[in-house]
């Protein structure tokens, strides 16, 4: 008998359970029980003693000889419990053998069990848990998960938590790392969840001081860990939140000196969360602030050895860091850096002997690579980047990490799809095409909504870029179609705010392509509710829940929307507040973000059982009834192949809609270039404007003039493009098949909004504005012209007016306050909660005119607000939740409060006017750019002069700004009226406004190259919005 088949002997027979040892003994004993056979297992015996291997020989020879009781004795069981614990961990300390190691503990527990030890089973059985939870998250095995969570759950039922609590929670924590491992190769949330639960019962029965202090850490590391993860499934902060207040309690645990890997763990983890955030927020300033600052850290503790494995986890969540940067700051450097990064954690993991991990390096590095290729526009780049991809397309198993195969196919679509632009267009068309359609195969819109809408979404601008038959047209209206209604239900279900703006994120755009499909095929009425729909969703919910159901003109219900309203603000100012405290290491209310979340879950419960969430189509008869008899609605939009105008009149009651104007130049990329310039350079009119409000802050006045007259001349360049690219052809169709009309509604993309559509002219210096010829009123949503038919004409008109309540304007006169009866017309003044309680406490106020400072907050437009006394804020939230819907005409006299927000949901209009809007304001008066005191009192004043002859809000502006074009206001002299306010007249900003001297005071103008008040910049700022 040769050695080595007496080791595969002794290997098969310790591969067996012990009733298959039992069983297998006789034929082994039989074919094996010669006296060669019996010298070599003695021999065999001699040389493993102390060694598993020993009792294997043992056990056959005593077989052999005759000793057969033995089998079913106690002392057998025993000694085959211990064996098999010694070979387990014999195994995996081997290493490469985790399958058999796990095996091994497994057959030691059961015969430990059977022998009433159970301290020994669970001993063994946990030992199988930890073997099998690591291998699982190295290999991507959910078998192997599944085995340890079932292994950890015997664990649990075998122990006390009263007399064992610290074995107790460490078998939590145990249970938590397979759960959540499982929950990370899936995306399983329930999975993520369980395991939150596990790692708050381990730090529950711990404390940070004593023995159990790493257990503690532990525990709370990876409690953040799971928190993180679900608020990156959700698409929400909260969690995130909740995941940084459970990592600075770890740090709090011991100094790095006594636990380095536990710190540079939770270091880790709170970049992780960082990191997600500036995913949900865009906010790259604090992503840049808490990277820089752990880089500090790390280089300080150079001089601490940490374990390998945690500083492969380090430099992996560093590369995700400036791979983040650089792609929203267009850093090229900051990509390279995360190369060198993911190079770092790939040879850690690589030595480790970790090949899942190691594969997510190589297909993170490879979409690294392809994103500085992107940012530096080389095709060379982006062409080894899909390679380097492309070859780690076996690693990932559809069958054991479905989600991740899936998502290999989506990053690899979308790379064919971006490299198509670089040539061989087709050929790469078609592979995304298929990565797309074979990514859709596992992300199922009910399990992962936002990856299918992510993932469709793609999709659809593939499809756009190959349609050229009407077969192929049909077939992306079909898929677009199908996106935008399950984002719009998805967006009614009770959603909170930060998810419904991640899955909205997935809709720029998409209703667009889907309008010009339908354009294509000769559906503009498909097109109109396919646009509408696409732009209304994250303002619909708000929109129908403010204008309620009603019998004929009473207003409806309004509680429903006022709680929702109400919660909706408490929840996003909790956790701006959380987000603040987070970031500054301080300690985070977690729980009041709780009690605020499932209050507005069960609000929302409760208005889907009533009915009030039931899907309402938009369609073209439906919203044809809502025009004047002299207006007409049109509705612009843009798409990467060309965009058009989709018009509306009172007449269009069937099919097919008015008319639909197809412009091939009115891309989505020529959009781009007007609002953020072309190639790499930052540009466009957001640079132009960025650098006017940076000028125009300054306290010299010469400083500030030549700001203002740079302004005018970028809004005089930018109008001649406006028109040719757009009013045009709008204003030719109208003066064609429309000319009683002389009121036009503009429903464009949200960014779009921020471009003065309505002051467009031709290039010659003479000819006439849009604005002039027709009136003009922008719509956010086609539901804002159907929230409630006009209050005014059935009862008295009166006024509610704050005016300068900081006191640092100089006006003690409203532009509105002359127009209004001495007993229909009150003032406020105050701080924003006295403003805010005289609002609601208005009911028979039909006006409301505010003349104060204005605040854009262009990264969250929400928290845009109106100044107030004491420097305190009334901002967009605060006016939503104020029931407003007696009120006609809102007049927002202050800087940019027309403006929405330039990161987010670019397809949306948010805001103070559609705050106003969704509080009851039948429309609003708005500026688009810092204005001056002079000017917008005097454009407010001739407009509500106009308004009370009886000139509808739009039309009352639009003869204000003809007065202004016509030169009627270029002096002071000739404003009948104005020289007493305005000889008193300060800014609206820190300085002194053309026609103002530099102590505020009116007078002569200082410098005689400014544009004259006939200028748009004076102007052409103010829009309605809304029902105008």
């Amino acid at each position: 008998m040769k050695s080595a088949d007496l080791r595969e002997l002794i290997e098969r027979m310790a591969g067996l359970s012990l009733s298959a040892l039992r069983e297998s003994l006789p034929n082994i004993a039989a074919r094996r029980s010669g006296p060669e056979w019996m010298d070599r297992f003695r021999a065999a015996q001699a040389t493993f003693e102390g060694e598993p291997e020993a009792f294997w020989a043992e056990t056959l020879i005593r077989f052999a000889e005759g000793d057969r009781a033995f089998l079913h004795s106690q002392e057998f069981c025993l000694a085959y419990a211990e064996a098999q614990n010694k070979r387990g961990a014999a195994l995996y300390k081997a290493g490469k053998r985790e399958s058999h190691a796990a095996k091994a503990y497994f057959r030691a527990a059961k015969a430990y069990e059977a022998l009433g030890r159970a301290k020994d089973a669970r001993k063994a059985l946990k030992n199988r848990g930890g073997i099998l939870a690591i291998a699982g998250l190295n290999q991507g095995r959910l078998d192997y998960l599944d085995q340890a969570i079932r292994s950890y759950e015997s664990c649990l039922a075998a122990t006390n938590e009263t007399a064992e609590p610290v074995l107790w929670a460490e078998l939590q924590a145990d249970l938590g790392y397979a759960l959540r491992s499982k929950g990370l190769i899936d995306n399983d949330r329930a999975s993520l969840l369980k395991a939150a639960r596990a790692f708050e019962h381990a730090a529950r029965l711990t404390d940070n001081n004593g023995a159990s202090a790493a257990l503690w850490s532990r525990a709370k590391n990876s409690l953040g860990a799971t928190l993180s993860k679900i608020g990156e499934l959700d698409s929400d902060p909260a969690p995130i939140v909740k995941a940084i207040a459970a990592y600075h309690d770890a740090l709090s645990a011991r100094p790095i000196a006594e636990l380095p890997n536990q710190w540079l763990n939770s270091w880790t983890n709170i970049m992780q969360a960082e990191f997600l955030l500036a995913k949900l927020t865009r906010d790259a300033k604090r992503l840049r602030r808490a990277h820089d600052g752990f880089l500090v850290r790390l280089k300080e503790a150079q001089d601490v050895k940490f374990a390998r494995e945690q500083t492969g986890h380090t430099y992996r969540q560093l590369a995700a860091n400036a791979q983040l940067l650089g792609e929203m700051e267009r850093a090229p450097d900051d990509l390279r850096a995360a190369l060198s990064f993911y190079d770092r954690a790939l040879a850690s993991f690589s030595a480790l002997g970790m090949p899942y991990a190691a594969a997510q390096m190589h297909a993170h590095r490879a979409v690294a690579e392809f994103r500085l290729g992107t940012i530096a526009s080389d095709p060379g780049i982006i062409a080894k980047a899909l390679t380097a991809h492309l070859q780690t397309e076996d690693r990932f198993s559809r069958r054991d990490q479905p989600y991740l195969w899936a998502h290999w196919h989506q990053t690899h679509g979308t790379m064919c799809k971006t490299l198509a632009r670089f040539g061989q267009s087709a050929q790469h068309l078609q592979k995304a095409r298929a990565s797309f359609e074979r990514a859709l195969e596992e992300y199922r819109r009910e399990i992962y909504p936002q990856q299918w809408a992510e993932t469709t979404a793609s999709l659809c601008q593939t499809l756009l870029r190959i349609a050229v038959t009407p077969e192929d047209w049909r077939h992306l209206s079909n898929v677009a179609d199908d996106l935008i209604e399950t984002v719009h239900s998805l967006a009614l279900i009770g959603l909170n705010r930060a998810q419904q703006r991640s899955l909205l994120r997935t809709l720029q755009g998409i209703g667009d392509l889907s309008a010009l499909a339908h354009i294509r095929l000769g559906e503009p009425h498909r097109a109109f509710e396919a646009l509408t729909t696409a732009r209304a969703v994250g303002s619909d919910l708000a929109f129908r829940l403010a204008s309620g159901k009603r019998d004929d003109n009473a207003l409806p219900d309004s509680e429903p929307f006022r709680r929702w309203q109400s919660l909706q603000i408490a929840v996003e100012r909790q956790l701006r507040d959380s987000l603040n405290q987070a970031g500054k290491s301080q300690p985070v209310a977690a729980e009041r973000l709780e009690e605020l979340r499932a209050a507005y879950q069960e609000l929302m419960t409760s208005l889907k059982a009533s009915g009030a969430l039931e899907r309402e189509r938009m369609d073209v008869p439906a919203f044809a009834q809502t025009l004047s008899t002299a207006s007409a609605a049109a509705v612009i939009f843009a798409s990467e192949n060309g965009g058009g105008i989709l018009i509306v009149t009172p007449g269009a009651t069937a099919i097919p809609a008015s008319a639909a104007i197809e412009l091939p130049q009115l891309t989505s990329g020529r959009l781009e270039a007007l609002l953020n310039g072309e190639g790499k350079q930052k540009g466009g009119w957001l640079a132009a404007y960025d650098r006017y409000r940076t000028q125009s802050s300054s306290w010299d006045e010469a400083v500030v003039e030549r700001a203002v007259a740079t302004w005018n001349s970028e809004i005089e360049s930018l109008l001649p493009q406006l028109w040719d690219l757009v009013m045009s052809p709008l204003a030719a169709w109208l003066e064609r098949e429309a000319p009683d009309v002389d009121a036009v509604h503009l429903m464009v993309p949200g960014l779009m909004s921020m471009l003065p559509l309505h002051a467009a002219r031709p290039a010659q210096s003479e000819a006439p504005y849009f604005a002039e010829r027709w009136a003009v009123s922008y719509l956010p949503s086609p539901r804002a012209l159907m929230t409630r038919p006009a209050l005014g004409r059935h009862r008295e008109r009166s006024l509610l007016a704050i005016t300068d309540p900081a006191g640092d304007i100089g006006a003690d006169v409203n532009p509105a306050w002359p127009f209004f009866a001495a007993p229909h017309r009150r003032t406020v003044q105050g701080r924003a909660p006295d403003v805010a309680a005289a609002l609601a406490g208005a009911g028979d106020v039909s006006h409301v005119s505010f003349f104060c400072h204005g605040i854009w907050e262009g990264s969250d437009p929400d928290f845009s607000h109106l100044v107030m006394a004491d420097g305190s804020q009334l901002s967009a939230q605060d006016l939503a939740a104020i029931d407003l819907r007696h009120v006609d005409l809102a007049l927002l006299g202050a800087c940019e409060t027309a403006l929405i927000g330039t990161r987010g949901t670019p397809d949306e209009f948010t805001g103070l006017p559609v705050a106003l809007l969704q509080a009851g304001v039948r429309c609003v008066a708005a500026s688009q750019w810092l204005v001056d005191a002079a000017s917008t009192y005097a454009l407010l004043h001739r407009m509500m002069q106009e308004h009370r002859a009886g000139l509808s809000p739009a039309r009352a502006l639009q003869a204000a700004q003809r007065a202004f074009v016509a030169g009627e206001m270029d002096t002071i002299e000739e404003w009948p009226g104005g020289s007493a306010v305005l000889s008193r007249l300060r800014t609206l900003r820190p300085l002194s406004a053309p026609g103002v001297d530099a102590k505020g005071h009116a007078g002569s103008r200082t410098d005689q190259s400014l544009p004259p008040r006939s200028a748009p910049f004076f102007w052409a700022a103010f829009a309605v919005i809304g029902r105008g």
